[in-house]
């Protein structure tokens, strides 16, 4: 019994009644001052006016009064008391108290149809007071394995008690009644009679997989413009024992669920709001009324709510004079479906889709045809614009440009005037390429040639000039004067300049050693021409001379005097081909050599042979005086000899003879002089 108690100073207190209580109940006030007169005990519901209202007079100082709930409604009320005498109010006392005369409530799930062995969860409430118990109960071989419920059901709240069925004993589409009872505080009871319910048993989803699809999908790519609809299909679905409901899933957040239907097409609505721009998968399943469900396959959807953006639009040449078709370049981005389409226009008016197909997307490059140009005005205009994966088109953006048909691209070279660079190392030029024409030049190869030197530049873009820089490396091989050719193709033009390469100081030094040796032969070679020449030498030897030994000694003299100036690169030149000469000369020296020395010898042979008929004669004349005996004392000269006294004729004709082999001896002695002489000239080439 729970007390309310005015405080210690009070005059009275209640005895009953409890603070909760069913439908009739009694009030006790208790220990009241013994100045009181009377009491009043009055039951009232809120603010309203007194329910019920009771005057009583002390007795031993209680009172008590009773009142029957049944007359008013379940809810809460207060009782108040106050005890007075007939001057004044002597105590004032409330208490609050809940009249419960209603059975709780017993909830059943809405659906009839349960799979096998299901948890069935069962809902009590009491609207005034607590549940104190519930119980349940099941019939057609239908057991109740388990219950879990409330440990305290507070008044006002509803509390779920899980019912585990055990249903092994029943066969799909039997039925079976569950019923529940449950009491609460005050003992107001919902019996089992009362409150039941029939279920069907459905063990198993018998109907086909689910499909589906998303009808405004262009392939898999959605334009989210709304709320995006799903069409499921579920195929003999007349052999499900319930009705059967598709859910559609998206990244495996459920999003909405369609109605039971006995039927084979359903539809929900994914809202636009729960779709992120991007890819999703998408996925439906389709329940039957017991919970047996089979799931659809899963596919991945592309949802874009937001138009594409073009970035840039720009002609690829900043020089935007052009005079036929020419290449322009854009950036556009989608990060949800991507680029599909762009195209090309030359007017305002013409709506997406009837533009200049742009064939490349990825290339983010396209050349602008200038037959799509309607007109010859000078400037024009062309607009650009994208489209995504799933038909949305971004905002167009334009180019200006200037146009002339008639016109053709012209450049100017300029070149170096001449170049000089050492064999072995390195020197760099320019070639500058200057746009003279009103059109841009899109592109042109510079390409330079010579000897000793070929390369090709590629320029781009010349809008007022571009310069392409060349670099020289000649070798020692490729000392001298060259001339460099430049040409452009496309707009045609041509220059050329000079080119010297010079000797490095080892190339001038392996040259000055060369001549050297050189220079040193041709002088023998001079002296020796010089003598034979002026001692008379055999015109055809001098012939000989002035086609093979002469040449030599000019090239040497040349390469002198080259090197003497400085043309180092001359001088090589001249020496590379000296060599063949020098044989040449050397050969036909030697030849002369040989011929003047047969020349020579033979006219001394010539000598003599004269010498020795002259001694020969006067030997046969002396022998023929001698047999005459006439032959006297007197001398004879032959030549230079001196021929002795014959008158001893023997002994003379021996002393001549004798003369004779000293005069040949004489003359073998001079002819080995003379061709030492001879050999004295002919010093060169040895």
């Amino acid at each position: 019994m729970l007390l309310l108690t005015a405080g210690a100073a009070s005059s009275a207190r209640f005895e009953s009644p409890d603070s909760q209580t069913q439908i009739e109940f009694s009030v006790e006030l208790v220990d009241i001052d013994s100045t009181a007169e009377n009491a009043n005990i009055t039951l009232e519901d809120g603010p309203s006016s007194p329910v019920e209202k009771t005057e009583l007079s002390p007795s031993d100082g209680n009172v008590s009064t009773s009142f029957d709930g049944g007359e008013v409604n379940s809810g809460q009320y207060t009782i108040e008391a106050d005890v007075y005498n007939t001057t004044e109010t002597l105590e004032t006392l409330s208490k609050q108290i809940t009249v419960d005369g209603t059975s709780p409530d017993i909830t059943f799930p809405d659906d009839n149809f349960l799979s096998e062995d299901p948890t069935v969860s069962v809902e009590f409430f009491d609207e005034h007071t607590g549940l104190l118990s519930f119980s349940g109960d099941v019939d057609n071989n239908v057991d109740i394995s388990e219950s879990q419920g409330f440990d305290d059901c507070a008044a006002g709240n509803t509390c779920s008690v899980e019912f585990e069925l055990d249903t092994a004993g029943l066969n799909s589409g039997s039925t079976f009644l569950l019923r529940a009872s449950a009491q609460d505080e005050v003992g107001n009871e919902a019996p089992l009679s009362d409150n039941d319910r029939q279920y069907t048993l459905d063990t198993e989803y018998e109907a086909d997989q689910p499909e589906f699809s998303i009808p405004d999908a262009n392939d898999n790519d959605v334009h989210v413009t709304g709320d995006v609809e799903v069409d499921a299909d579920v195929d003999n679905i007349d052999e499900e024992t319930s009705d059967v409901r598709v859910t559609c899933f998206v990244d495996g957040e459920e999003l909405d669920q369609t109605d039971f239907e006995d039927e084979n097409d359903f539809s929900c609505d994914l809202p636009e709001e729960d779709l992120d721009d991007g890819d999703s998968d998408v996925s439906v399943e389709a329940c039957d009324r017991a919970g047996n469900c089979e799931m659809s396959d899963e596919r991945s959807f592309t949802f874009d709510s937001t138009p594409p953006i073009l970035d840039s639009f720009s002609t690829v040449q900043d020089y935007r004079k052009f005079g036929g078709s020419f290449e322009a370049e854009f950036s556009a981005e989608d990060p949800d479906s991507g680029i599909q389409k762009a195209e090309y226009f030359f007017s305002t008016a013409v709506l997406p889709g009837e533009g200049n197909d742009v064939e490349e997307v990825d290339d983010e490059r396209f050349t602008v045809e200038n037959s799509e140009i309607t007109t010859d005005d000078v400037d024009q205009t062309v607009y650009l614009r994208v489209m995504n994966d799933v038909g949305q088109w971004s905002d167009r953006e334009k180019v200006e440009f200037e146009y002339y048909p008639d016109e053709a691209p012209e450049v100017s070279l300029d070149v170096p005037q001449n170049i000089t660079v050492v064999a072995g190392g390195e020197k760099s030029f320019d070639v500058r390429v200057e746009n003279t024409g009103t059109l841009l030049v899109n592109s042109i190869g510079v390409e330079v040639s010579s000897d000793v030197f070929e390369d090709t530049e590629e320029l781009n873009d010349i809008s007022e000039s571009e310069t392409a820089s060349f670099e020289l490396s000649p070798n020692q091989s490729q000392i001298g004067r060259y001339e460099v050719t430049v040409d452009t193709d496309g707009p045609v033009d041509s220059a050329s300049f000079k080119l010297a390469v010079e000797a490095n100081k080892e190339q001038r030094q392996q040259i000055e050693s060369k001549l050297s040796e050189l220079a040193s032969e041709a002088d023998k070679t001079r002296s020796n021409i010089s003598g034979l020449r002026s001692d008379g030498i055999d015109s055809d030897l001098n012939k000989t001379i002035e086609e093979d030994v002469d040449p030599f000694i000019q090239k040497v003299e040349r390469a002198e005097n080259l090197t003497q100036q400085g043309k180092f690169y001359l001088a090589q030149n001249v020496l590379e081909n000296v060599e063949q000469v020098e044989r040449s000369a050397e050969d036909s020296l030697n030849q002369v050599r040989k011929e003047e020395r047969v020349r020579e010898r033979n006219r001394l042979i010539k000598m003599v042979l004269a010498a020795l008929a002259v001694l020969v004669a006067a030997v046969v004349g002396l022998l023929v005086y001698a047999r005459r005996e006439d032959i006297g004392s007197n001398d004879s000269a032959i030549g230079n000899l001196n021929v002795p006294d014959m008158s001893n004729t023997r002994e003379k004709s021996y002393k001549l003879i004798d003369g004779i082999k000293e005069k040949v001896e004489e003359l073998e002695n001079e002819i080995d002089q003379k061709e030492e002489e001879a050999e004295k000239k002919f010093e060169g080439f040895k």
